[in-house]
């Protein structure tokens, strides 16, 4: 009985916090391009078109970590759910003098994206299709 009543207090001062500040987040440096397909299609049903083949081997090792948590942990917790995004870089065209102006891009990834927001105008993002990114070595 008291583990229950642990577990029901644990579940209800969770519960009592923001979204932001009770999700779990880590930094991964240095990942790889892509973590590659899942192994079971099903886990990435309703994503993105294309976004299996780079991030559907980590959504199976995050439902894996928590199949692997105890039933307290799992039943507090929901399905992986995640975004990658990059540090910030700079940008220099090439085909612009060097004296051009710069910007600074950050990259951000969301395998479902498209069930959260309705295009209006134009069309979704796209593999990009023109030069291979490379960092200047005066970075």
């Amino acid at each position: 009985m008291l583990a229950g009543v642990v577990q029901d207090e644990v579940a209800f001062q969770i519960d009592q916090l923001s979204t932001p500040s009770r999700d779990l987040t880590a930094p991964v440096r240095n990942a790889p391009p892509s973590f590659g397909p899942s192994p079971d299609p099903s886990l990435t049903e309703g994503w993105t078109e294309g976004a299996d083949e780079v991030f559907g081997a980590l959504e199976k090792r995050l439902g894996d970590i928590r199949s692997d948590a105890s039933d307290a942990v799992q039943a507090i917790t929901s399905p992986p759910s995640f975004y990658a995004y990059t540090d910030a870089f700079e940008v220099v065209p090439e085909e612009f003098p060097p004296t051009s102006p710069t910007g600074q891009v950050q990259l951000l990834a969301d395998p479902v994206y498209q069930q959260h927001l309705t295009l209006v105008e134009g069309d979704w993002p796209a593999p990009w299709q023109g030069m291979t990114a490379s960092r200047s070595s005066s970075y």
